[in-house]
């Protein structure tokens, strides 16, 4: 069975580390695992800055000073705080193996998705597959104890790879299957020979709400799915030749695999489908939401290759692409990365502002809208837009050997890693330790975003750059006065702000962290971080 993770993975070697441009601010780095190759695959935040991660772990291993047990490959499940110290960790599967890819959070739960084979076992609740492997989706508490657990399978390989949780936590997730799979009684099939994609639906208590299978005739599968405030979920993936959605059908361009983006209601009834494609093979591996119900995906292309008006240009074996599509789906704006090595996108999320942060991997030169990450052979990459798809920061870290960025997740402060590294790896100044087989990280990047104290609207005020140095631009949609303070409280420069773009000099600012603060005329107060450098 060949997964998305599988395929990431395969051919990586060597790496080593070398930033461009922007300070190290990588706030804390860790690694977690054991005597076997463990990987981390998905990761999200809450507000506090506690982080939650799912991956594999291979024959037990630690994270911080917890302990989990695993015989083949295990499914982990671990907490940290904001700090990087590890508070929990649990592992869930049995004597075969248990995958799990992706990972969600809400006020009140952990939901997780992925394959087990044989018997697994998952807190309170144990599984046997119908054949191959089946999926398994879980929720748990905050302490990462089971609620409840369900699976879907077949006679053969099924895998869930992607997995959101609404408002009122119903649980879509999102994966692949062959021949037929069943939930609980519910059946979907396919005549299609290859593999099939699926979206499943549960409410918060483990009830089937809806299943919904495509229809190709060449392999297919979603990879990734997000759910927004619009009452819609964004589903993607990559399709071989002809793939139908209820009645909507595209078509790959060529014989290789072309990546689509879709939309569907709650209920499961699709609104749009859209087909991606160069004369190479292209995949979408992750997809995100913002409020108003905009989707932003990223993934790899092998060929130049057309979003709307934008068309992207090649720069070799694959390169990352990032793009944001409309509540009709219709492209506002894609950007292309990488260099004439391989590049993946494989993770995405937004901040507060509409931010974008691309996670992925590298080899030796990979180029963002004039940004440019350098590398001895392939390393983790971290890169990051603006909600009109301008380029805030690309960054990279590693060492020699392997090393990938699986998951990617972002509060009002920091922006959080998840993935893999071999032998050695650094992230800034911070060294993790020798492994001889894959070993997860997770890390923290201070890249400082706008970050919102009280009661100002965050939509109303943008800047860049950010570090800066001679010229700060700021885009206003009312009057306001700024003052920049330094760390000790001394103001060092005061200025009015008029609705629309203004440009003020800070050529005679100190260097360090400053304090952007804004007032608006009925008095409303939101506080930013600039660096100076």
């Amino acid at each position: 069975m060949q997964t998305k993770l599988h395929y990431i993975i395969s051919g990586i070697v060597c790496v080593l580390f070398s930033p461009f441009l922007f300070a190290q601010n990588f706030d804390w780095a860790y690694a977690a695992g054991g005597v076997g190759n463990d990987v981390g695959t998905s990761i999200a935040t809450d507000a506090n800055g506690n982080s939650y991660i799912t991956g594999n772990i291979s024959g037990g291993g630690y994270f911080g000073s917890n302990y989990v047990s695993g015989t083949v490959f295990e499914v982990f499940l671990a907490k940290y705080d904001a700090n990087g110290n590890a508070l929990w960790a649990k592992s869930y599967g049995g004597l075969k193996n248990e995958k799990a890819f992706s990972l969600a959070l809400t006020n009140n739960a952990i939901y997780l998705c992925g394959y087990f084979e044989d018997t697994a076992t998952f807190g309170n609740t144990t599984l046997i597959s119908k054949g191959e492997t089946d999926v398994f989706v879980m929720k748990t508490d905050l302490n990462g104890n089971e609620i409840w657990t369900k699976q879907a399978g077949g006679i053969n390989d099924d895998v869930a790879y992607g997995i959101a949780a609404d408002a009122a936590e119903n649980v879509y997730l999102c994966g692949t299957y062959k021949s037929k799979i069943n939930i609980g009684g519910t059946e979907l099939t396919t005549t299609n020979p290859f593999n099939e994609s699926f979206i499943l639906s549960f409410d918060k208590n483990s009830n089937l709400r809806w299943a919904k299978t495509s229809k190709g005739n060449n392999n297919n599968s979603a990879f990734g799915i997000a759910w927004n405030k619009n009452n819609a979920i964004s589903v993607c993936g990559f399709l071989g030749q002809q793939f139908t959605f209820d009645s909507t059908q595209i078509s790959s361009q060529t014989s290789s695999y072309d990546a689509f983006v879709s939309s569907f209601d709650l209920d499961g009834n699709l609104q749009w489908l859209k087909q991606i494609g160069s004369a190479a093979e292209d995949q979408a591996m992750a997809v995100t939401c913002d409020q108003m119900g905009n989707s932003y995906i990223t993934g790899y292309t092998g060929g130049s290759i057309k979003f709307g008006n934008d068309t992207l240009a090649y720069s070799g074996w694959n390169d990352i692409f990032t793009a944001k599509v409309n509540t009709n789906g219709d492209f506002l704006w894609a950007r292309q990365g990488g260099g004439s090595k391989l590049d993946l996108g494989t993770s995405i999320a937004l901040d507060n502002l509409n931010n974008v942060y691309v996670a992925g991997m590298f080899e030796k030169t990979a180029t963002f809208s004039g940004k440019t990450i350098n590398d001895a052979d392939r390393g983790v990459a971290l890169v990051s837009y603006d909600s009109n798809g301008n380029i805030r920061f690309a960054q990279g870290a590693g060492d020699v050997q392997t090393d990938a960025a699986l998951g990617v997740s972002v509060n009002a402060e920091k922006t959080y890693l998840t993935g893999y590294y071999l032998y050695k790896c650094k992230f800034g100044n911070y060294a993790l330790p020798y492994a001889d087989f894959f070993n997860i990280f997770i890390t923290a990047y201070d890249f400082p975003h706008l970050v919102s104290i009280q009661n100002f609207e965050q939509e109303k005020i943008q800047f860049y750059p950010n570090p800066a140095n001679d010229v700060l631009y700021i885009n206003s949609s009312e009057n306001s006065t700024l003052t920049i303070l330094n760390i000790q409280g001394k103001i060092l420069l005061e200025a009015a702000i008029n609705n629309g773009l203004n440009q003020i000099d800070i050529s005679n600012l100190e260097n360090g962290i400053l304090i952007l603060q804004f007032q608006n005329a009925a008095r409303a107060t939101s506080t930013f971080k600039l660096v100076m450098q």
